[in-house]
């Protein structure tokens, strides 16, 4: 199921999905922080229960390591990006208060029975196969929560999901309905097809000067150049200045001193594991299977038998289990958070029982531990002296080039500027504000300050990534269109395509024409035309196999049958014109919709389900008074069930 959330990731239901899962997720161990007395700022109000920062920084930090989770090893952190984490988080915290409100005026109930039971489930919390309530009660203690805390979350997870077992409980699909989808997402069609590549006949066309002047002065604007500049810069980088960075043992101490915190190492823990996968789709009689062979696994690894050789002949994880399992040295934090509260709670030398998490199930064994520690001077003595003379280095270099760039603006040329320190001045080619420059690279701010100088001006000092650099603007040249002379063979070149797409689009238009009379196989055989053959294709996506992307085409292939296999136009692909026929379209058997149907049915219960849930809580939330305005909230004591 998780490939085909991928798959769809762009898909409204998608995002619904990714928010039901979200919800609960990052709901845990919010709201348990309000006692005390203590005052806290509230980031919103859910009829008149307050949403506090503290809650909206632990959520965004769960629905982070939510997306970690959900996408695992394809997982980047550039997919965070653009996600507006921190206004996700809020909404979910919001919509879940406004479930568990709901829970609570239907008179919903999470006894402390069931909250016991619940906990005694999870597999975190287990040891030799059973509940251990002192590994319980270390594994909160590593992970700074109480009981109560604890078991206050899981008591509102319980009323949520209660909750939603009511409103989801109707959610069903027939088996006609997912033979119907199967069909549809899973048939395929394969197309025969003659492509007419415009490059392929340029060596045809034949353009006289009236022509290329026709095709200039028709598309005249195309060959505008953008304004452009023409600098001398001279280049103050860091390396030049060190040998004249001088740092003393006091500097050092003084940073030393200053800065000690960032030399504080978190504990850490060095541990293997050995992780049996489980798809997310995976069915109780696919789990229990999985967790039957982890078992086995974990009993011998008990007895004695070397871990090492264990995680390298059974873990299904490709990055440790060729090195025995071996994870190294982390904090805490870095792993998911059933794996990291298991791997803190244990001692060295010791082996854990199964632990769930989104990957499947771990055996984890615990080699070592380092506590928390400051280094001490002597140890990072060189580091930070190296940081301060880099630091000094870069300070030397900046002093210098605002010093020089004074003397350039009272009229000193940049040439004995530079002279005088050594340097050299560079003077690269015309380049427009979005150009690369040359000796600096692409996007340097060189590029935008040249464009807010005027010519012959200097300009301000211009901080790049490894340098200051004083500039001068020697010309700006305007933006206009080249004489035809100065670009007559581009004109050309471009004429000349221009007019052999459209040789291509008529020469497949004369087959089309002539395929109707017949077939796509008899025109082209008549016109010596070769007819390809695409692979089977979905409807999935606009690609099509050996043609390219024309989800135009795509969508026409499915509407071919054989009664009427030729498509009905011809379809334009990047330069190419391209007939088509249905060569072939097959259905997917009754013995790969019995086999895929579980996993689809899980995916099209989890897009109603979704769907369902979304107009619920959009419901709870057109009745509910939410305020969004940041305001201090006194914190009522939390009344504790146990």
């Amino acid at each position: 199921m998780l490939k085909f959330i991928r798959r769809n990731a762009s898909a409204t239901w998608v995002k619904v999905l990714f928010g039901i899962l979200a919800a609960v997720f990052i709901y845990w161990g919010i709201g348990v922080g309000l006692s005390n007395g203590s005052r806290y700022n509230a980031v919103a109000k859910v009829n008149g229960k307050p949403i506090i920062d503290k809650d909206l920084e632990r959520a965004e930090e769960n629905l982070r390591n939510f997306y970690r989770n959900l996408y695992g090893d394809q997982f980047r952190p550039e997919f965070l990006q653009g996600m507006d984490i921190r206004s996700q988080a809020l909404d979910r915290l919001i919509r879940t208060e406004l479930m568990l409100q709901e829970a609570q005026r239907l008179g919903l109930e999470a006894t402390d029975s069931e909250v016991r039971e619940f906990i005694a489930k999870m597999d975190s919390f287990h040891q030799d196969g059973r509940f251990d309530r002192d590994f319980y009660l270390r594994v909160l203690r590593a992970n700074r929560l109480t009981p109560a805390e604890f078991e206050e979350g899981v008591r509102r997870d319980i009323l949520v999901t209660k909750l939603q077992d009511i409103v989801l409980a109707g959610v069903q699909v027939s088996d006609d309905d997912l033979r119907r989808r199967f069909q549809y997402e899973e048939e395929k069609v394969r197309l025969a097809f003659v492509e007419f590549d415009a490059n392929e006949l340029t060596s045809q066309v034949k353009l006289s000067e009236t022509d290329i002047e026709q095709y200039y002065q028709q598309h005249k604007e195309s060959f505008r150049e953008p304004e452009r500049a023409r600098v001398e810069y001279v280049a103050y980088r860091k390396e030049d200045f060190l040998p004249r960075a001088e740092v003393t043992e006091e500097d050092i101490r003084k940073y030393y001193e200053t800065h000690e915190s960032d030399y504080r190492q978190p504990e850490r823990v060095h541990a293997r594991h050995i992780l049996f996968r489980l798809q997310p789709n995976a069915t109780s009689e696919q789990k229990e299977a999985v967790r039957k062979r982890a078992s086995e696994v974990l009993e011998r690894a008990r007895k004695g038998e070397d871990f090492a050789e264990l995680a390298k002949t059974y873990s299904e994880d490709p990055g440790s289990g060729p090195q025995g399992g071996d994870l190294g040295f982390f904090p805490r934090g870095q792993m998911v958070p059933a794996f990291d509260a298991v791997a803190f709670a244990l001692p060295p030398g010791s082996i854990s029982d199964l632990v769930e998490t989104n990957f499947g199930f771990h055996i984890i064994k615990v080699e070592s531990k380092e506590e928390a520690r400051t280094q001490p001077l002597d140890e990072v003595r060189e580091t930070i002296r190296e940081k301060l003379k880099n630091e000094k280095a870069r300070e030397l270099a900046q002093q210098q080039a605002g010093a020089d760039r004074m003397r350039a603006a009272n009229g000193e040329p940049l040439q004995q500027i530079a002279q005088s320190q050594g340097l050299a001045v560079k003077v690269p080619s015309p380049f427009a504000e979005h150009d690369s420059i040359e000796g600096l690279g692409s996007n340097h701010p060189l590029s935008r300050a040249a464009f807010q100088t005027n010519a012959g001006e200097v300009g301000p000092v211009v901080s790049g990534p490894d340098e200051f650099i004083v500039f001068k603007v020697l010309e700006r040249i305007p933006s206009a269109i080249p004489d035809l002379a100065a670009i007559e063979e581009k004109v050309a070149s471009e004429a000349k395509l221009a007019r052999a797409r459209e040789l291509a689009r008529q020469k497949a238009e004369a087959l089309l024409e002539e395929a109707k009379k017949s077939t796509l196989q008899a025109a082209a055989a008549s016109q010596q035309r070769e007819v390809r053959e695409t692979a089977a294709f979905t409807r999935e996506g606009a690609f099509i196999p050996r043609i390219g992307d024309s989800a135009e085409l795509k969508q026409a292939a499915f509407a071919l049958s054989a009664e009427t296999p030729l498509a009905p136009k011809v379809y334009p692909v990047g330069d190419s014109f391209v007939v088509a026929a249905l060569l072939e379209r097959t259905q997917p058997s009754e013995e790969e919709f019995l086999s895929r149907k579980d996993q689809l049915q899980q995916q099209v219960i989890a897009q109603r389900r979704a769907h369902v849930l979304e107009e619920f809580t959009n419901y709870l939330q057109s009745k509910a008074k939410i305020d969004l305005r940041p305001v201090q909230v006194a914190a009522a004591p939390m009344r504790q069930r146990r």
